[in-house]
């Protein structure tokens, strides 16, 4: 048994189409989220961040994550604003003047594969920003675990990292972040609000749809069903994924989907 939450992030619009920055509009922060009637959002960035409740089924995961989108359009709509759903955006410089425009995250995440933490990048220094798509993987664990949740990881690096280079055409977010191993260690006993991982490859892309949520969703599933099979043979195909991720290589993951009949939903 295991259970899915999840903290996408998104752009705003306006009427003319141009990128507007979340701060001061949305409310919530990192420490202290804005409840709404399904779950939390906050300004992250100059995105808009919300954070679905704990699912323990594919059909209360898509609910719950569609329930959060609604919720934030509730907010946005009378603003004259919409969601968009895009992996990354360049924002014109004057919603870039804030000093939480600039800022890039509150903590590190780490590479599961190199076992080391990813730096962060300069948000100061560009226009970009990218949207994530982070799964909150919950299950029984302990302090003891550390290396079955970097295996984990790497799991869901061929199981759903891989099959998005082919279902997500944006590759300008991993300039910045999303690259393969992408992830947070959670314990209890740190403090976190549950043992497991989270997961930070994805990008939001995977919000887009109820067939993509409910892919979402299988990927964790998968992942853990077949752990112990999988975490043998991710370390035979180690250059081979974090290549296929890391650099956007469609051929690769091709290669890798058709090897391990990795589910992909197709894009109209």
């Amino acid at each position: 048994m295991f259970t899915l939450g999840s903290d996408p992030e998104v752009l705003l619009v306006n009427t003319d189409g141009k990128l507007i920055s979340s701060v001061g509009l949305v409310g919530g922060t990192k420490l202290r989220p804005q409840r709404t009637p399904h779950g939390y959002v906050q300004e992250d960035n100059v995105l808009v961040e919300f954070n679905t409740e704990p699912a323990q089924s594919e059909g209360a995961f898509v609910e719950n994550t569609l329930n959060m989108i609604q919720d934030i359009n509730d907010i946005i709509v009378p603003l004259d604003l919409s969601v968009k759903i895009e992996s990354s955006g360049l924002f014109d410089r004057d919603q870039l003047v804030t000093r939480q425009a600039k800022i890039a995250g509150c903590e590190p995440d780490y590479d599961a594969w190199e076992l080391s933490i990813n730096r962060p990048p300069n948000l100061a220094a560009t226009q970009l920003r990218t949207c994530g798509g982070h799964l909150h993987i919950g299950f029984q664990g302990s302090e003891d675990d550390s290396l079955n949740r970097a295996y984990l990881v790497r799991i869901m690096d061929l199981v759903a990292g891989v099959p998005s280079v082919l279902m997500d055409g944006d590759t300008d977010r991993r300039s910045l972040y999303g690259k393969a191993g992408a992830h947070r260690p959670k314990y209890l006993a740190n403090g976190d609000s549950y043992d497991g991982v989270e997961y930070r490859t994805l990008s939001n892309f995977w919000i887009s749809s109820k067939e993509h949520i409910a892919w979402a969703y299988r990927t964790v599933e998968r992942s853990l069903a077949e752990f112990t099979t999988l975490k043998e043979m991710v370390e035979e195909d180690r250059d081979t994924i974090t290549s296929a991720i890391n650099y956007s290589d469609v051929d690769l993951a091709q290669d890798l989907v058709k090897k391990y009949d990795l589910e992909v939903i197709c894009t109209t």
